[in-house]
């Protein structure tokens, strides 16, 4: 994930927002099972909205990036 977000600061790119929207995902998915309002839970999904409206934006077309907003 640091690695992702160091590469967006050179460089925004649709393809890294993916991936590190995936990331994130792949975090909630681990931690969710606990406590669904938990702070770090909602941090969590907040980011992978927000990258996932970025994939969008810059890669219309983009179907994973569309159902990954519409799993979280």
């Amino acid at each position: 994930m640091d690695i992702a977000t160091q590469a967006l600061e050179k460089n925004q790119d649709g393809l890294i927002y993916a991936m590190r929207a995936a990331i994130y995902m792949d975090w909630l998915t681990t931690i969710k099972q606990k406590n669904y309002e938990d702070p770090m839970i909602i941090n969590l999904r907040d980011k992978a909205v927000n990258d996932l409206n970025k994939v969008i934006e810059m890669i219309p077309n983009f179907a994973l990036a569309h159902y990954s907003l519409a799993k979280i």
